[in-house]
């Protein structure tokens, strides 16, 4: 056996630069893909795609004598082209070309070593793919839930769930009153920011509203004294105006 590690993946916080991090078995140097995803991995995004050679150095990897594939050592630098600074979360994980580079002749010697490192590549690419679906939404092993998304149902819909959990295409209108994103550009009032331009009549308790604050998106429950945690609580004013009550 020479793949004996099923580690596909390794994420380090830089505490110095330079800075060595030993990785799984690799082939190449090119084999291995360096996402920086900045300060607690969500600093950055989407993360910096590293460059070999300025960003870092790799060694080690390859096979030994016995025909057993090795693991090896990055080496994060300071002053590349991706900028690593200390604090950075730096993702260390595998992205091999999917080709068949050795020619089998139909006549001749057929060596171990040949055979040993096609099985190799094939494994560290399963490997890789394994990694990949485990980030994606999955469903139960005994679920049969049909997943084809048809483009003539879920156009102009919300994907979600309906009460079995199973998935389902939702009406953007019928799920909050029409009314997606507002952009708001100013406020009036004096303490509580507050927005004229709802009339909240239409919209009986609770609905949820997403609105571009600032540049980023915030959900906020209407005409509630209480909300989901991390939303905030949209009260009615007597001016026909919105107060905006944020949540923990």
């Amino acid at each position: 056996m020479s793949v004996s590690s099923t580690t596909t993946r390794i994420a380090v916080t830089v505490t110095a630069l330079p800075q060595t991090v030993a990785t799984f078995e690799f082939n190449a140097a090119a084999d291995l893909l360096l996402l920086d995803g900045g300060t607690g991995n969500t600093g950055i995004d989407p993360p910096t795609i590293l460059t070999l050679g300025s960003d870092y150095t790799v060694t080690g990897g390859g096979y030994n004598s016995s025909n057993q594939l090795q693991t090896g050592n990055v080496v994060l630098a300071s002053g590349g082209t991706g900028n690593i600074q200390v604090g950075d979360v730096i993702t260390i994980l595998r992205q091999i070309t999917p080709l068949q580079d050795t020619t089998f002749a139909s006549t001749g010697l057929q060596t171990p070593l040949m055979i040993e490192q096609d099985d190799d590549t094939l494994t560290t690419l399963v490997q890789e793919l394994l990694d990949k679906v485990n980030l994606c939404l999955k469903f139960e092993l005994n679920e049969t839930e049909a997943t084809t998304l048809v483009r003539s149902a879920r156009a102009g819909n919300l994907l979600g769930f309906d009460s079995n959990g199973n998935l389902e295409f939702v009406s953007a209108t019928s799920f909050i009153g029409g009314i997606i994103l507002q952009t708001i550009t100013g406020y009036t009032g004096g303490g509580s920011a507050n927005i004229d331009g709802i009339n909240t009549a239409l919209y009986p308790n609770p609905y949820t509203f997403g609105f571009i604050i600032g540049g980023a998106l915030t959900w906020w429950q209407l005409q509630t004294s209480s909300a989901t945690p991390g939303r905030g609580v949209i009260q009615p004013l007597s001016n026909s105006g919105l107060r905006f009550i944020q949540v923990a």
